[in-house]
């Protein structure tokens, strides 16, 4: 027997043993699918298991579960091969899937991912992949995190088939040993996730709701006061604020939607923060007045130039500086200063308000994580400022911290990006990796 056909069957054996093929989804698994997706930025990611003849989707993100292709069309089976990270960045560019029927038509493959999915003798069962539209390559972080999700995959296939077969816990649970403690915290982080992610579900359907009930009430008055014009006039006005209130919501959730998945281009312009500042102050000033908050301003002499887009470096200063107003009572204090660090800017924002709880703080920048509010939600929005601050800087080239001595004791988020030198020239018309070649339009700043 030709040594590969052994291989091959042992593989194909355990592939069997672990009776996944052709099984419903398990929620389990569909959580590393969805925490590799969200890792990396890319619509698709897959548990993809190859059997003889064909790849059968256990677990998916952006395509169904469930789902098969030929084996000889697998991007997969290269990943087995080679038993470690396979990324092709332009498949379209690539002569051995330039043809390929899943690049040239659905799921129109072009950058792909997969980390191996190998068990503990060796075998090779498939991958754990991901999947986009766009050339690109993942970063150090998220190459090395794909693999531990791989492997957290192995780990708990190990660990259901050893609920299923009790003879051979013992053997499954050493090969758990080296795995458990990471898969304990990513197990921890998806459940984190997820709850999150309901919390933000009910209440996006408070906020959408909120505006239907005077809309309803106002539909009404038309109905039997249309011969009243006043009545007409403010009922009309009182429709319109809600259905702008409605469209900013959306507004902000298409908004970070598409920055967040790198789906904006930002221009590489020569800018001077001080206009930036200008620029954002005169957006908040209306939530600061409203809350009678003293705003204080140190900034230095000017230029202070940096480079980038400054009609999205005003909406992520602007979030900064609402989310300020918005979480500190009325007549609190806030401060915005600017000062330059070596080949660095840094911008902080200040202010003595409600804080950040210890165990939030880690997580403000996410999506769905919310700040405390107060029991009548006061404040109203979405929470998505922070997580829209955060990618905007990120295009920038910049990083963004945040710091609170916890409840109570006010927050300050600080801003660092690459100085510009005042000789140095700004490129022009180069989007970074992965932004879409036609700029979207500019979107109004979402609100924290």
């Amino acid at each position: 027997m030709h040594p590969h056909d052994y291989t091959e069957r042992r593989r194909l054996a355990r592939l069997r043993a672990l009776d996944l093929l052709d099984t419903e989804a398990e929620a389990l698994l569909d959580h590393f699918t969805e925490l590799a997706a969200r890792a990396t930025g890319l619509p698709i990611a897959l548990i993809s298991l190859i059997d003889e003849h064909r790849q059968w989707f256990k677990s998916a993100v952006g395509l169904p579960q469930g789902m098969e292709t030929l084996r000889e069309f697998a991007f997969c089976e290269h990943a087995g091969e080679c038993l470690q990270l396979f990324e092709v960045e332009d498949a379209r560019l690539d002569p051995r899937f330039a043809t390929n029927p899943l690049v040239t038509g659905d799921p129109h493959i072009v950058h792909y991912a997969g980390a191996p999915l190998i068990m503990p003798g060796g075998e090779f069962i498939g991958t754990l992949c991901v999947i986009g539209p766009h050339p690109g390559r993942l970063e150090d972080q998220g190459r090395e995190l794909l693999l531990t999700l791989a492997r957290s995959v192995v780990s708990v296939l190990l660990l259901r088939e050893s609920e299923r077969n009790l003879a051979a816990r013992v053997r499954a649970e050493a090969a758990l040993a080296e795995s458990e403690a990471r898969y304990r915290t990513l197990a921890a982080e998806l459940a984190a996730a997820h709850r999150r992610k309901d919390e933000f579900l009910a209440m996006l359907a408070h906020e959408l709701r909120n505006p239907l009930a005077p809309i309803s009430t106002a539909v009404h008055l038309l109905r039997i006061a249309a011969d009243d014009p006043q009545r007409v006039r403010r009922t009309g006005e009182l429709i319109g604020r809600q259905v702008a209130h409605m469209t900013e919501l959306v507004d902000d959730l298409l908004d970070v939607s598409r920055v967040t998945r790198g789906l904006v281009r930002i221009d590489h312009d020569r800018v001077d923060l001080h206009q930036v500042v200008h620029d954002a102050l005169e957006q908040a000033r209306p939530q600061v007045e409203a809350r009678r908050h003293a705003l204080q301003v140190d900034l230095p002499d000017p230029p202070v130039l940096v480079r980038g887009d400054r009609v999205r470096l005003v909406q992520m200063l602007a979030n900064l500086l609402n989310n300020a107003a918005k979480y500190t009572p009325e007549g609190g204090h806030l401060a915005l200063s600017m000062r330059c660090e070596g080949g660095e800017v840094v911008l902080a924002v200040r202010d003595d308000g409600i804080g950040i709880d210890a165990e939030l703080l880690p997580h403000v920048f996410e999506l769905f994580t919310q700040a405390r509010r107060t029991p009548d939600r006061a404040q109203g929005g979405l929470g998505l400022g922070l997580a829209l601050v955060c990618s905007l800087v990120r295009l920038h080239g910049g990083t963004v911290t945040a710091e609170s001595a916890g409840l109570g004791k006010g927050s300050t988020f600080t801003v660092r990006l690459p100085r510009l030198q005042a000789r140095e020239p700004a490129p022009q018309g180069k989007p970074p990796p992965g932004a879409q070649a036609v700029r979207e339009p500019d979107a109004p700043a979402a609100h924290g």
